[in-house]
């Protein structure tokens, strides 16, 4: 039997625990062939044991339905979440349950957990409310802040389980072309500073807004012309592998005017927001910073870089998500060559 598998005997079934995604499960198979799995929510084993016996408890043998048990209202529910979730959920996370648990009160008008058909229609009402987006994400909460609450057994069942999310219709990103990214990279290079790298490498090596304010001066090999966005103990890509990416001519003279010792590139935390602001409002309307990084995808697929090579400079595990990010390529001719134009002081000199 593997190591991270534990079984006990409970009665005429057998309770197994196993591992699966950082979390302890049990499986409950009882003689009467009923077969049941559930997560106890926990990372320890001792703990997770415990609380699969809790569950196991509470359950009728007969016919492994919910024991009767003192009902739990719903701010009691919230309060219970909120002390289990204060050791393992960052504040972020946190803040984010208080205001779905909020507008959930909010939609019951009591204090009583909602039914299976009050979590469809508070999905449905929220959506009306709010945007599609903000409905889901609500109710990806409240799903996962339910599941706590039947693997700890305040609860029989999770109301929000085979509630389906609001469907959402595609939209492109909004991206620039050749003229509009050159713009783009002028008034950052005026603005100076941080705002000037941050531009370069977004719109120029496809670097996410996270690796941007991470990029460190060992990361760039001026030499060989390439740059390695890294993952080790400072920092981890959301692909969580390190990749290499070509560096752009332009790009390489922008990183040699900010030119410093070792450590981060960018002087502030992340990327500066109202610099950007100002360059997104005058330049880019409905172009967000992460669109430089769609925009430069686009570039190379125009200039006739292959989907799989434009893969791994992305750090896509998938091609399905790279063919998301070239917007531009099918209607450039392919004759002609789709890079940058030339910055202005290049046409001075020639």
């Amino acid at each position: 039997m593997p190591k991270n598998r534990a079984t006990t005997r409970k009665g005429k079934g057998m309770l197994t625990l196993f591992r699966r995604g950082g979390a302890w499960w049990f499986r409950l198979r009882l003689s009467s062939g009923l077969d049941m799995r559930r997560s106890t929510g926990e990372g320890d084993k001792g703990r997770a044991e415990l609380a699969a016996l809790r569950i196991v408890a509470g359950l009728e043998q007969d016919g492994l339905r919910p024991a009767r048990r003192p009902g739990v209202s719903l701010s009691q529910l919230e309060a219970r979440h909120a002390e289990w979730a204060a050791t393992r959920h960052t504040p972020k996370s946190r803040l984010r349950t208080g205001y779905a648990f909020l507008a959930l009160s909010r939609f019951m008008r009591a204090d009583v957990l909602p039914a299976d058909r009050d979590a469809q229609d508070f999905i449905s009402a929220r959506a009306r409310d709010v945007s599609p987006i903000t409905a889901n994400g609500d109710l990806r909460t409240l799903r996962a802040a339910f599941n706590v609450a039947v693997s700890c057994g305040w609860i029989a069942e999770n109301p929000f389980q085979k509630v389906k999310a609001i469907r959402v219709p595609k939209t492109e990103r909004a991206t620039l072309d050749a003229g509009g990214l050159r713009a783009v990279l002028d008034m950052a290079r005026d603005m100076g500073g941080d705002m000037d790298i941050a531009v370069h490498l977004a719109g120029l090596a496809g670097l996410r807004a996270g690796e941007v304010a991470a990029a460190s001066w060992d990361w760039f090999d001026f030499t060989a012309g390439t740059i390695t966005v890294r993952c080790d103990s400072r920092f981890t890509p959301k692909g969580k592998r390190s990749r290499t990416v070509p560096l752009h001519p332009e790009l390489v003279a922008c990183l040699l005017r900010h030119k410093r010792g070792l450590g981060r590139v960018l002087r502030a935390e992340s990327v500066p927001r109202k610099p950007w602001k100002l360059i997104q409002d005058t330049l880019a309307p409905g172009v967000c910073f992460h669109g430089l990084r769609h925009s430069c995808a686009s570039l190379w697929a125009a200039n006739g870089v292959p989907p799989f090579l434009i893969q791994a400079w992305l750090g896509h595990s998938s091609i399905s998500t790279t063919e998301g990010y070239v917007h531009c390529a099918a209607i450039v001719d392919p004759r002609f060559s789709f890079g940058l134009p030339e910055a202005p002081a290049q046409r001075e000199r020639a």
